[in-house]
């Protein structure tokens, strides 16, 4: 799983949208989508999340962007992390939340999202990826615009799955999917999955 706090369960656990400046003591990962999924299936699952962050541009203008960290096993130091010690049955990806708070990134997105995907392919050569669309509309339109470029550019094993139809998504801390949304992000993720690893 890559992704923002929409990955990691932040505030998950709240009840309300202004949980400010406490979300972490609401954030969750065992209740987040990523670890619902894998429950079901049976699977472990290894989260790369960090909250605020984008693919192009991040929430604060200063923080780096997931392609920026990747890399890295401790990312504000900056210690590699060797590829070669882990091998996913699947990759997950979902980034773009942050991308969009401000407005629509336009193409300079559409770019970033398919370079770093290159990126990621080159250490998981086998690993179909599933890349979420998390609110439909011009965003969905956008990770539409990445897959078709990553199909012209020879990549096979990249689909998307959108959580646009899950009700509720905003209600939890700092307007974060709750546990229902979660869980039923998780369900989606789960089906998506077993029908794609024949699980």
């Amino acid at each position: 799983m890559i992704g923002d706090s929409l990955t990691a369960g932040a505030g998950v656990e709240g009840t309300s949208t202004s949980c400010s400046p406490n979300i972490d003591a609401f954030t969750n990962n065992y209740l987040a989508y990523g670890s619902v999924a894998a429950r079901a299936l049976g699977a472990d699952v290894v989260n790369i999340a960090w909250s605020g962050i984008g693919v192009y541009r991040s929430y604060s203008a200063s923080d780096p962007t997931m392609p920026a960290r990747y890399d890295y096993a401790i990312p504000n130091d900056q210690t590699p992390w060797d590829f070669s010690r882990f091998a996913p049955h699947v990759v997950v990806v979902n980034l773009g939340t942050n991308d969009f708070g401000p407005g629509d990134p336009g193409k300079p997105y559409v770019d970033a999202y398919v370079a770093f995907t290159k990126h990621v392919r080159e250490k998981y050569p086998s690993a179909p990826f599933v890349l979420i669309d998390m609110y439909g509309g011009e965003r969905a339109t956008a990770l539409q615009s990445v897959i078709s470029a990553l199909k012209d550019s020879g990549e096979t094993k990249t689909s998307m799955l959108s959580f646009s139809s899950v009700p509720n998504n905003n209600t939890a801390c700092n307007q974060h999917p709750n546990t229902a949304a979660q869980k039923a992000m998780g369900d989606l993720l789960a089906a998506h999955l077993e029908t794609l690893l024949g699980w």
